[in-house]
C-alpha cells in the first residue's frame, strides 16, 4: 500500500496527475473517458485500457481513440505511475485525432 510522500513522485501525486490528464483531455476535445482494469491469471498482471468517446454528428457515440498496456511491464515503474503514462498516451492520441479530423476539412474546402 502507497504511504503519502513529500516527494512529487509520490503514488498519489501520479493519481492525481492522471485525474487531472483525464479532465483537462475531456475539456479540451469533448470527449468522455472510459477506463477498465482487467485481472490477467496467466500471467499475473493488470491489463489497463483507456478510451476516449465522443458524441458524432448522427448523436450517437464513437469511439475517438484508445490506448491499452499492462502492468508490470517492461518499465521500472510503479502502478500509479504507469496509470499516469497511460493517461498522458490517450491524451496525445485524442490530440492526434483531432488534428487529423481538422487536416481533413481543411482538405475538402
Amino acid at each position: 500500500m502507497a504511504l503519502k510522500g513529500k516527494s512529487s513522485y509520490s503514488d498519489w501525486e501520479f493519481i492525481r496527475a492522471a485525474r487531472v490528464e483525464q479532465r483537462e483531455c475531456e475539456q479540451a476535445h469533448d470527449v468522455a473517458w472510459e477506463i477498465s482494469l482487467r485481472m490477467d491469471n496467466e500471467r499475473s498482471v493488470i491489463g489497463i485500457k483507456m478510451c476516449a468517446w465522443e458524441v458524432g454528428p448522427d448523436l450517437v457515440d464513437r469511439r475517438l481513440a484508445c490506448y491499452e498496456t499492462s502492468w508490470p511491464n517492461a518499465r521500472v515503474q510503479t502502478f500509479p505511475a504507469c496509470l499516469f503514462q497511460a493517461a498522458v498516451s490517450l491524451t496525445r492520441l485524442v490530440e492526434d485525432s483531432r488534428r487529423d479530423e481538422l487536416l481533413e476539412t481543411a482538405k475538402r474546402q
